[in-house]
């Protein structure tokens, strides 16, 4: 209800104060492919890769505007119309709107180099050219701006209501760790100065529209300054914004030019090769986990657009026909012993024959083309590592097997209790080397006792190979979990 009355004050109120403003909202239609954007930077880019290594990208975010171009159903934009005070130059006295960008990593940067918006001057304006400044907000997880980090000026010229993008950019490229907002008033030298600032208009989560033609995700708002004895100052969402029964979101269209690095990375199940540690079974399956980072970003469909394109749809048969660019996979497995490329998150790959088998990770990255038809290239990063696989006629041991000479052995416990453990069921003089999963050499016992304790309580939980040797060179080798 709040929302709604800060809402109608905003639209309904006449300003007469001289730092007041008019903001009101007019609907028309604009034929986008032919829009002419001659100050927007647009980033291209040529398929690369880097071995393990740490990626750099740089992407121009047009992700409001390809909102737009994908699900508007109605093919309507809209845009507000402002006019301000002369000379105001103070913060929060005009209206101010503007489109958050979700990192849900709190500690994952971003740098901010450039804002391009989208906007037009009013032809009646008094002069031809209408300053206006841009922000960029902290934010919270959920997109609320808080802290101010920055603010450049751009310039609003020429003589048509047609929008176009304008580029404002900060003097020091500015790094903001989560999510950030980006806004922007105008800044007039007349009160007859003009600004129309545009917008686009979506369906919500409480419209009747399909699931892929929803936006419902509240990321555009407003500040307004409404005098009188009940004055606010403060940001309020967008979704709704008219109180329409279909839910219509207006978000603000501001497209951010940011920087920010990536590395391809993932990690392997433990070595299961007991015959020879730090090595592999032959016929069983190894694990691998993506460890790529960061996360927030790579999967994130704002930043992202092989992701974005897997979750909103085209429209087709309003103002043009959308042939996007098909996905691609954002994840790509290959392994030296098959053919095949995995596109999971994650895969399993089991060797059949013993050797050396080679992994690789590939990341892809598409940038945010400016438009759906825009052919933009992946950029790709690379983990690659290899392992060896040797051929264990038993599998993967996880206890005690019969091996001749050591038919009454027994290790218990096993998990360890508080990392210690005890052999029994020795015969003679025995060798006990103890191995981490890595191969690295542990500890090496020699006893001529029928039972030997082994103590790691001084050692990383885990996995620990136990080889034993007796006097008639027979070779027993035991899988211990240590458990401090």
């Amino acid at each position: 209800m709040m929302k709604k009355l800060l809402t109608a004050a905003v639209l309904l109120v006449s300003f007469s104060a001289a730092n007041a403003q008019n903001f009101k909202v007019v609907r028309k239609n604009v034929d986008v492919n032919n829009i002419d954007f001659p100050r927007a930077k647009t980033t291209g880019q040529s398929e690369r890769t880097a071995s393990t290594s740490t990626l750099t990208i740089p992407d121009t975010l047009w992700y409001f505007y390809n909102k737009q171009r994908f699900i508007n159903t109605s093919a309507n934009q809209a845009f507000y119309t402002i006019q301000g005070s002369v000379g105001t130059t103070t913060n929060g006295d005009l209206t101010e709107f503007g489109s958050s960008f979700l990192n849900s990593s709190a500690t994952t940067s971003v740098t901010v180099s450039d804002v391009a918006f989208f906007a037009s001057r009013q032809t009646n304006s008094t002069n031809t050219v209408i300053p206006v400044r841009v922000y960029l907000y902290n934010a919270t997880a959920a997109g609320i701006p808080t802290t101010k980090v920055d603010s450049a000026m751009a310039q609003v010229t020429g003589n048509s209501n047609q929008p176009q993008f304008w580029l404002a950019s900060f003097t020091t490229p500015r790094t903001v760790a989560g999510s950030f907002f980006l806004s922007y008033r105008v800044m007039p030298n007349a009160n007859t100065d003009t600004l129309l600032a545009w917008v686009t208009s979506a369906n919500t989560a409480t419209s009747g529209a399909t699931a892929s033609e929803k936006f419902g995700e509240g990321l555009s708002y407003t500040r307004a300054v409404v005098t009188g004895t009940n004055g606010v100052n403060q940001f309020f969402s967008n979704t709704d914004f008219y109180g329409a029964a279909n839910g219509l979101d207006l978000e603000a269209i501001v497209v951010p030019i940011v920087t920010y690095s990536i590395a391809a990375n993932f990690t392997a199940s433990s070595p299961n090769a007991t015959s020879t540690p730090g090595s592999y079974c032959t016929n069983q399956a190894i694990n691998f986990i993506n460890a790529t980072v960061p996360n927030s970003l790579v999967y994130n469909r704002q930043f992202n657009f092989n992701k974005f394109i897997t979750y909103w749809q085209p429209v087709t048969g309003f103002n043009f026909s959308i042939t996007p660019n098909a996905a691609d996979p954002i994840d790509n497995w290959a392994f030296s012993n098959t053919g095949t490329t995995y596109t999971t998150t994650n895969a399993s790959n089991t060797p059949a024959t013993a050797g050396v088998l080679t992994t690789s990770l590939t990341i892809k990255y598409r940038p945010s083309p400016f438009s759906p038809a825009s052919q933009m290239p992946s950029i790709s990063d690379v983990k690659t590592a290899t392992y060896n696989v040797v051929a264990c006629t038993t599998g993967t041991v996880t206890g005690i097997n019969q091996v001749a000479g050591f038919e009454a052995l027994n290790v218990y416990p096993n998990p360890t209790i508080s990392g210690k453990t005890t052999i029994s069921g020795l015969n003679g003089n025995n060798t006990v080397i103890v191995y981490d999963m890595l191969g690295q050499l542990v500890s090496t016992l020699v006893s001529d006792k029928e039972v030997l304790s082994i103590d790691l309580s001084n050692k990383a939980n885990g996995n620990y190979i136990v080889k034993i040797i007796n006097s008639n060179d027979d070779v027993k080798v035991v899988k211990i979990i240590n458990q401090n």
